[in-house]
């Protein structure tokens, strides 16, 4: 799904009870959504950073919102949703190849039938 479609998916969504109807999140936290499910960008503050192109003390200032962080992770959680099908299809695919690595997660964290 390309960044523009999953950001009306997720716009279109129902906003989080314990946020106020009307919050509004600055304009680079869309960007801020994309960068953290890219598995291409280094995690840490600093390359989040740059890649949405604001500084450390922007963002820090947000992380320390309650109204930012709410709305981040519900937003997550909503990104999360939309991906977890591929992911599981990918992870299926890997156990019936036998990569025993995939096959141990899968046990793991969802068990295998007659177990």
């Amino acid at each position: 799904m390309n960044s523009q479609r999953t950001k009306s998916v997720i716009a279109n969504e129902e906003k989080c009870p314990e946020m106020p109807q009307n919050y509004d999140p600055p304009k680079w936290a869309w960007s801020l959504l994309m960068v953290l499910v890219d598995p291409d960008i280094r995690q840490t503050d600093t390359a989040i950073c740059v890649a949405i192109g604001i500084d450390r003390k922007t963002y820090w200032r947000h992380k320390c919102d309650p109204l930012f962080v709410a709305w981040l992770d519900q937003k997550m959680t909503q990104v999360a949703a939309q991906k977890s099908g591929r992911v599981l299809a990918a992870l299926i695919r890997e156990c019936e190849t036998g990569n025993m690595q995939a096959i141990e997660f899968y046990a793991d964290r969802i068990g295998l039938p007659g177990m």
